[in-house]
């Protein structure tokens, strides 16, 4: 049997050699919606972003001075150290949705913060097999520590009721 190094190799050369994937966009500036890739111009359905937040000027305006306010980063744990700006964002956040908030600076980071406390010994993890990696890995965690962890089939409800 494969290790799993091995098969996730075998997994990324077999759609690089299928021409599906391993590609790197060609423009000097993004739309949202257009990348250029091999001379092609191309509708960009693989984004994972799902507003398109990151093209809207009043955010990017904003990014430009809170760079130059803040710097490009506040490297520190926030267990030891918060950035001011995440007072005043976890406020308006908390505003929104009425309720305590605390936000995390990625979603890798606020699943393997949130997974270990919201999961107990007793409890079971059942994940689809194309849920996040960061989930997947923080629930592999968990498994090391006894909790029950299982896979199933990507969108297969009869699975999941039998599990």
């Amino acid at each position: 049997m494969k290790n799993v190094l091995e098969l996730i190799n075998e997994i990324v050369t077999n759609g690089k050699n299928r021409g599906v994937g391993q590609f790197t966009t060609e423009d000097e500036f993004y739309d949202g919606r257009i990348i250029t890739v091999e001379g092609n111009k191309l509708i960009n359905f693989g984004s994972c972003s799902y507003l398109g937040l990151e093209l809207d000027e009043r955010l990017k305006d904003g990014a430009i001075e809170a760079i130059k306010k803040y710097g490009v980063q506040f490297s520190c744990s926030r267990t030891y150290m918060s950035c001011t700006l995440y007072r005043e964002l976890e406020s308006l956040v908390r505003k929104i949705f009425d309720a305590p908030v605390v936000l995390s600076t990625s979603v890798s980071l606020g699943h393997h913060a949130v997974i270990p406390v919201v999961v107990g010994e007793n409890d079971a993890i059942i994940m689809d097999q194309q849920v996040h990696a960061s989930v997947q890995d923080a629930a592999i965690k968990m498994k090391a520590k006894g909790v029950f962890v299982t896979i199933v089939r990507h969108n297969d409800m009869d699975e999941l009721r039998k599990k």
